[in-house]
């Protein structure tokens, strides 16, 4: 068997096929128009589809085999031009031999060779055209075969590959050439451009061909400009900067062309003052030999009636004039050297500086690059599947905090996918009830024919505009359900960006371009039927159905707001409180879940004015349930006006040591642009709504976009808390919080410490603390800074 390769456009791929098939299938015909010569014998056949076209000398066969296979057109003695196919293996010694060796192919067995080489009909009538056209101009008939080039083993390899690297760390800078005038381009200005343009140097090669050897490559970073960043150095190397004058301002280059024309003229000039010194040494030895022979030169001679006191006092004189302007021309140069010098040292820093731009540019944009991967692939337990969605990992849990609506045009689809993946793995997804959650079983009741002119009673807020003020404030002349709807979200919900990000969704479902092609009445639809229990698509209600109270996972309890001392143990509807937690989380839920079966059963109002399940909502209002509510509960962050957050109470630090919960989560209370963690003796506390982090960034395209490119992402082990993310400057947020405190590393355990001043400690960018001075506000410090400032951890406030 042999091996066949086939190297082309289409790639390389091996194959096997059997000698037998091609070298002796039939009996040939060597006159055969149009024949293919095959080399006959025990030989391997291989074939490559790149055509060398001119015809090549068989007494100039080389000997020694050719491991490369080739498919070329020779023409043994005595035949027509015909492509040949062959693999060298011996010595052809006379034409006789050669004969010998070939045979020709039949048109079956032509079409077979084509068909294993993939030589179409019509590439081997041109290659056939190229011979021949070839093989009647005597001229470009090679005398032999290109030599391979010598082989290279891997010791001199790696030497040569040492020496390349040390002369790129040594260069120090660019290999400048100075230009040396050229009168022939012309005199003055004019003369200097088109030769600048002439000398010119040429583009810079594709980044995937680059030669780090070239003579304009800028200079190899070393350690110290890297650091111990190992990845930026191996990047830099793997993919090094354009050439230096590519990445230069035209005026920039012209600079630096005026610098080194500037340094060829003071080299100029240090060599005219070294020439006019030989000139004075000159004429000094020239007076001295007047002294000591006045009658010796022909100087002398014309000059003997004056006597020698006139004639050295001539020479003196003449050497006093050029001695004079002598001098007056070295302080000249020496002032232009001087500047030259200045003017030199001022382009070299700058292009110092430009090369050093240049690297800090090559590393930002890798870091960017990284920054952008890792965003990408954050989650350790959750990725997408185009046709699956959400998909979790065999061994990962999802907690959502809830809230998973009104914040820009992704409702619809965020809540599906949550739904789906709930239901694909129940027993390690849990969706916490938000206040936003529950709220929007209100809609099908106050929304009905009976209640449309009527303004709800939000007990919850006395400040509320009622909607009669409302509609006259916005000149609303005709009450109906569209206008309700969106009193109810802007005034009572505290969505007002909602009905038109809605809009701006169905319009993406939909493929279309412009909102506005989306009506109201399809708006507000869309609210309707997804809380509807006799809709097709009642969404919403679906993912109402599939949240809950309360989780507890190991040592970790989730709700959305909050724990209290006054909430503990409370479950609406029931007297009294149980201490165990098991207990109350499986309270809390399964009154949830009988709630909403009151509302699918009859989700309007009663009789009596009033609805089933009216304290489900009133569980997600301010002061719902007596005060006694975990899902509407800010106790953990009372002042949002500094922005500071409070320790939980003395209450509820014991009753979590007695039920050995070691950390609660919680999200409802905007914390800017990263999580807030408040660690106290036994447990800690992380604050992870992070919905607010930019209420400046753009609403192009989403209204409700309060968050901007901040990302903060909470990873959750048996042992430890995890926070990553990018805070609003761009900066990376990341620290680690082991369970057992003992194990934490600086300045790392400091984070979620209080300061005495009652600002806190919210985490760790480039090795120094973020510290939390109010809502929005907040300062980067030392770590060592930080520890004599920080509260004892037994003090409550």
């Amino acid at each position: 068997m042999s091996r066949v390769h086939r190297h082309g456009r289409h790639g390389v791929e091996d194959d096997a096929m059997s000698n037998a098939s091609l070298g002796t299938a039939a009996a040939f015909n060597q006159n055969a128009p149009g024949g293919l010569f095959l080399k006959d014998g025990d030989y391997n056949v291989e074939f490559l589809q790149t055509f060398i076209t001119k015809p090549l000398r068989a007494d100039k066969v080389t000997a020694k085999p050719i491991r490369q296979p080739v498919l070329h057109s020779e023409v043994p003695d005595g035949y027509k031009p015909r492509t040949v196919i062959y693999f060298k293996k011996h010595a052809l010694e006379n034409d006789a031999q050669q004969r010998g060796k070939y045979k020709l192919l039949d048109k079956e067995q032509q079409q077979h060779v084509m068909m294993q080489a993939k030589i179409t009909k019509e590439e081997l009538f041109q290659e056939r055209k190229k011979v021949r056209k070839a093989w009647n101009t005597p001229k470009e008939r090679p005398g032999e075969l290109p030599k391979p080039p010598p082989r290279v083993s891997l010791e001199e390899r790696k030497a040569r590959k040492a020496k390349a690297e040390a002369e790129l760390d040594n260069r120090g800078a660019l290999v400048e050439t100075v230009m040396v005038p050229d009168p022939s381009f012309g005199a003055g200005e004019y003369g200097k451009r088109m030769q600048m343009q002439a000398v010119a140097p040429p583009p810079a090669p594709h980044p995937a061909s680059y030669d780090p050897s070239s003579y304009n490559t800028p200079v190899s970073p070393t350690r110290s400009q890297f650091g111990d960043d190992e990845e930026n150095l191996e990047d830099y190397k793997a993919s090094p900067p354009r050439p230096i004058y590519e990445n230069h301002t035209q005026n920039e280059l012209r600079l630096m062309q005026a610098a080194r024309s500037k340094a060829k003229q003071a080299d100029f000039l240090q060599k005219k003052v070294t020439r006019l010194e030989n000139f004075v040494g000159d004429l000094k030895n020239s007076v001295t030999a007047l002294k000591e022979d006045p009658g010796a030169t022909l100087a002398t001679q014309q000059h003997t009636a004056l006597g020698e006191k006139s004639m050295l006092g001539l020479a003196g004189g003449e050497l006093a004039a050029a001695i004079n302007v002598l001098q007056q021309q070295q302080q000249k140069q020496a002032d232009i050297i001087k500047k030259l010098t200045v003017d030199k040292e001022d382009a070299e820093r700058r292009v110092k500086d430009l090369q050093r731009d240049l690297v800090k540019k090559h590393n930002a944009s890798k870091d960017k690059e990284r920054e952008s991967r890792r965003e990408k692939d954050r989650s350790k337990v959750l990725s997408v599947d185009a046709a699956q969605g959400f998909v979790l990992s065999d061994n990962g849990y999802i907690v959502h905090g809830g809230d998973a609506v009104d914040k820009g045009p992704g409702d619809i689809r965020v809540v599906k996918a949550l739904t789906s993946l709930k239901k694909r793995y129940p027993g390690r997804v849990f969706l916490i009830m938000g206040n936003r959650d529950a709220n929007k079983l209100r809609l099908l009741s106050e929304l009905g024919e009976g209640h449309l002119t009527m303004s709800t009673d939000v007990y919850w807020d006395q400040n509320v505009k009622s909607y009669g003020e409302w509609c006259a404030e916005k000149g609303v002349t005709e009450k109906t359900k569209v206008t309700k709807l969106r009193w109810m979200l802007e005034c009572t919900m505290g969505s007002g960006t909602t009905f038109e990000t809605r809009r701006s969704e169905l319009a993406i479902i939909k493929s279309l371009e412009d909102p506005r092609l989306i009506p109201d009445g399809e708006v507000l639809a869309s609210f309707v039927d997804s809380v509807d229990p006799k809709s097709k698509d009642c969404w919403m209600l679906e993912y109402i159905k599939a949240i809950q109270v309360m989780a507890v996972i190991q040592d970790c309890l989730f709700v959305h707001g909050g724990i209290d001392e006054a909430s503990i143990g409370a479950v609406p509807g029931k007297e009294g409180g149980g201490e165990d937690v098991l207990e109350w989380c499986k309270g809390l839920n399964a009154w949830k879940a009988e709630m909403v079966r009151k509302y699918v059963k009859n989700p309007n109002f009663g009789e009596d004015g009033k609805r089933s399940f009216e304290a489900l909502l009133d569980y997600g209002v301010p002061g719902g349930n007596s005060g006694r509510s975990v899902c509407y509960n800010s106790s953990f962050m009372p002042s949002s006006s500094t922005g500071n957050c409070a320790v939980p109470e003395e209450g509820v630090e014991e009753w979590c040591a007695e039920n050995e919960i070691r950390r609660i989560f919680v999200g409802h209370s905007p914390q800017d642009d990263c999580p807030t963690v408040m660690k106290r003796p036994g447990v800690a506390v992380f604050m992870a709504d992070t919905s607010y982090s930019d209420v400046g960034a753009s609403k192009v395209g989403n209204a409700a976009e309060n968050r901007g490119d901040v990302v903060g992402v909470v990873s959750i082990t048996r042992t430890a808390t995890e926070v990553e993310g990018k805070l609003k400057g761009g900066g990376a947020n990341r620290y680690k919080i082991n369970v057992d405190d003992s194990r934490n590393n600086m300045p790392d355990s400091i984070v979620g410490r209080q300061l005495v001043d009652d600002t806190w400690v919210k985490g760790v960018v480039e090795g120094k603390v973020v510290v939390r001075e109010g809502r929005g506000k907040w300062k980067l410090m030392e770590g060592g800074e930080v520890l004599g400032l920080l509260k004892p951890m037994g003090v409550a406030r």
